[in-house]
């Protein structure tokens, strides 16, 4: 057996012993909205109290790094340290010894899918405002940098104006500055970064009278011009490999040191790039003046416009329509482990018990990261008994000590023998019991961690078996027990009492259609498009469908959306469910239906592409570019039907508030007492 192996199982079997220490399942958590008015030390008075009632598990709203004054920690801007407005790391660190001391754990809202960009802390953001396509983040976020519109390309479009560009320019609302080496266009309290390319304008305006005045061999002059030069010769932000990058990111850091320097021992200098920023900014009384600033503005990675201009052409994914939250690409390995290398270190500090996901439709993959969450952890957890496990310095250098192997090489078998050990195969879980603590032969899976995903499943809608997770945050639960408080004849009376106040009768699900079409044409066009530019690149591939327009296709998208029966699908690569296949055809079905005018191979066309159903000869370039497809139009139908729904619909049909909730249908919504009893023993049972 090699060295690699032993260490492996050694490893392996002193997690696997040490994990049901660690996982507890919550008997009754009790949420905590953490702000700035209620800090952790305010939370820690109230620990007592709450295991008086006989609550288990504080659930925790997201307390990492958020915007300033954040009201709800959502717009996560910072992953990698705790919000500095609810406390400090010791008040922390009193907070959970404090539900140690009392016998409880708590719960972390997880918030993947998106990020705060609204502020000049999300330096991940800012960093790709400045450096466009070759920011080593620009794969972070989901932009589209070739959209439909030739003007936007290598751009991200921000609509953060409260006018039409030009009149909040030349009104002077927009201000260059400068600071420490760097340059920035300012707009209330919002702060874009200047691409150091595009501010040797700024640096060379008046470059004669500067000249005139010190020398033009003079080291005031000198260095002020070889900084020039070297901007002239950093990297295009075009240039998106590798070296061409970390070249960009180095050098421009550089540059913003010794401009700094070098303006700090020259103040003069200092004055005289003040006085061109000024020139620059222009004077609201002469429009004119602004042409300077606008050739600069012009010049960025991005584009600024009016806010209303965001639902046709925003040109990135972003959380429903919420312009300030960035949708994160958390299918990008790098993204998820610069998300959640704290999480991960909490859990592991015993300062975390378990996680609730927030939003897990929004995310590219569910399942993939489900189960990256799982095997991240026994990979954080091995490598941390790996370290402790290595000798001291001294000891290592002896030459009779044996070669331990390094954990790049233990890591792939560790893992494999742990997800064997565990019976984590990716297979359904639904039937097995979360936690449980089996014999190796029954393959039994006690998953490390206890994870609660917040899924909206609707009427009759299962949660999807492979996922490695404990159940739904309970939206499916309080439904059913709301149902049980209904009675179906005072519930039809109400129903008749309504149609008579309306003088009409309400069809719950036309209303649903309706809205879920006014959504995307308003709040979320810009997504729609985006969908239906990418299903047009993929109709061109095929002389069959390769005339289908553009506006044809959008209007397909559309109307199959707006006929979706369900949240998302889980489609990928791996294959089709049955469930998601007859999702799918439900949805062309209806479609077809309300649109009998429409030629039905356009939707077949959208139907073939949604179930993976290639045609013949594509390369695996082209299958890669459908299944990426379907991935994003996944991540367009779960925020289209929640706004469609919840936020619209629940607003025009209101027979009986208290059955508008999420996750209800009003019109099929009550419950016997032999199917609450039913449906508590399947979720016993699993």
């Amino acid at each position: 057996m090699s060295a690699t192996t032993t260490w492996a199982e050694q490893l392996c079997d002193e997690v696997l012993q040490n994990l049901p220490k660690r996982f507890q399942t919550p008997d009754a958590t009790y949420r905590l909205q953490f702000t700035r008015d209620f800090p952790f030390r305010q939370a820690s008075s109230l620990v007592s109290y709450l295991r008086s009632l006989g609550i288990s598990h504080i659930y925790a709203s997201p307390y990492l790094k958020a915007r300033a004054g954040s009201q709800h920690g959502y717009d996560v801007c910072d992953h990698s340290q705790l919000n500095p407005e609810l406390g400090s790391p010791e008040d922390f660190a009193t907070f959970v010894e404090t539900l140690r001391a009392h016998g409880m754990g708590h719960m972390l809202d997880v918030v993947p899918n998106h990020m705060g960009i609204a502020t000049a802390e999300a330096k991940w953001w800012q960093d790709v405002l400045e450096n466009g396509p070759s920011s080593p983040y620009a794969r972070y976020f989901d932009i589209d940098w070739k959209p439909v519109q030739e003007q936007l390309r290598n751009k991200v479009l921000l609509p953060t104006l409260g006018d039409q560009y030009g009149d909040v320019l030349e009104s002077g609302q927009l201000r260059l500055q400068y600071h420490d080496g760097a340059f920035t266009c300012q707009y209330y309290d919002h702060t874009f970064p200047l691409d150091p390319k595009t501010v040797i304008p700024i640096l060379s305006h008046r470059l004669e009278e500067l000249k005139a005045e010190f020398g033009e061999t003079s080291e005031e002059v000198s260095e002020y011009q070889s900084i020039i030069t070297a901007l002239e010769h950093l990297p295009p932000r075009h240039k998106t490999d590798a070296d061409s990058i970390a070249e960009r990111q180095r050098e421009k850091e550089i540059i913003k040191r010794r401009l700094d320097r070098h303006l700090q021992a020259y103040p003069k200098l200092a004055e005289f790039l003040q006085t061109n920023l000024a020139q620059f900014n222009g004077d609201p009384l002469h429009p004119e003046s602004f042409d300077r600033l606008d050739d600069i503005l012009q010049a960025q990675p991005y584009r600024l416009s009016h806010w209303k201009a965001a639902s046709d052409e925003i040109n990135y994914r972003r959380f429903f329509d919420i312009n300030e939250l960035a949708a994160l690409c958390m299918e990008n390995q790098d993204v998820f482990e610069a998300t959640h290398v704290l999480v991960f270190d909490l859990l592991l500090d015993g300062k975390l018990d378990s996680l609730r996901i927030d939003h897990i439709d929004g995310l590219y993959d569910p399942t993939e990261y489900l189960w990256n969450l799982q095997t991240a952890y026994l990979n954080h957890f091995g490598r941390r008994v790996y370290e402790k496990r290595l000798p001291a310095p001294a000891e290592s250098t002896n030459t009779d000590s044996p070669v331990i192997p390094c954990w790049t090489e233990i890591q792939p078998v560790f893992i494999s023998l742990c997800m064997e050990k565990m019976g984590m195969g990716k297979k359904p879980l639904r039937q097995i019991r979360f936690g449980s603590q089996q014999a190796d032969s029954q393959k039994r899976c006690a998953l490390p961690l206890y994870i609660l995903v917040e899924k909206i499943l609707g009427p009759d809608e299962p949660l999807p078996e492979e996922w490695p997770v404990a159940g739904t945050t309970g939206y499916d639960f309080l439904n059913l027990l709301n149902g049980l408080l209904v009675e179906p004849a005072g519930l039809s009376e109400i129903e008749r009492m309504y149609a008579r106040f309306l003088e009409e009768r309400q069809v719950f699900h036309e209303i649903v259609y309706a809205t879920k079409l006014l959504i995307l044409q308003v709040a979320m066009s810009s997504e729609l498009q985006m969908l239906a530019y990418r299903l047009n690149r993929i109709s061109e591939q095929n002389r069959h469908s390769r005339d289908f327009t553009l506006n044809m296709l959008r209007f397909a998208l559309r109307q199959i959306i707006a006929c979706f029966p369900v949240y998302r699908t889980y489609i990928g690569p791996e294959g089709v469910s049955q469930r998601d296949r007859h999702i799918v055809h439900l949805a062309i079905a209806q479609a077809k239906r309300r649109n009998p005018a429409i030629d039905t191979s356009l939707f077949d066309f959208v139907r073939d592409t949604l179930l993976l159903e290639f045609p013949p000869n594509l390369t695996p370039a082209q299958r890669r570019e459908r299944e990426f497809f379907v991935g994003r139009f996944q991540q367009v139908t779960s925020p289209v039907t929640a706004k469609g729904i919840e936020d619209t619909a629940f607003y025009r049909y209101i027979p009986l508030a208290s059955l508008n909730e999420v996750g209800s249908e009003p019109v099929s919504c009550v419950t016997s007492v032999d199917l609450f009893h039913q449906d508590n023993l399947a979720r016993f049972q699993s």
